[in-house]
């Protein structure tokens, strides 16, 4: 509850994800695919699930499919991320721009460097 109240790009990119998961057992290939999308412009981690169906439409030799992912769900965030390089000089992967903290290794490290002050 706390994640839907403070932060919702988790739960929904998660949602969304699941979604695409039911989908593609259900052989609704579009959607799965534009799922995966979605889910992907919601938070960028979901591409470790993006790249795991196309690695399972590889592996299966599913062409069609694997090639309807990659247009529908991986193309436009590519475009969106090549926008950000053109515009910005850099892609908008990342943690965060000016004054922004820098990514943590640890899990929960910000909290006890904030416990700290």
């Amino acid at each position: 509850m706390l994640a839907v109240r403070l932060d919702l790009p988790e739960p929904l990119a998660y949602a969304l994800i699941a979604g695409a998961l039911l989908a593609g057992e259900r052989r609704h290939t579009i959607s799965s695919s534009l799922l995966y999308g979605l889910a992907l412009f919601a938070k960028e981690v979901t591409l470790v699930f993006l790249l795991a169906a196309a690695l399972d439409h590889l592996a299966h030799r599913r062409w069609r499919d694997l090639a309807g992912l990659l247009l529908i769900g991986l193309l436009p965030y590519l475009l969106f991320q090549g926008g950000f390089w053109i515009v910005f000089g850099e892609p908008g992967l990342g943690s965060g721009g000016a004054m922004a903290t820098p990514f943590e290794i640890i899990p929960f490290m910000g909290l006890w460097r904030i416990g700290q002050l």
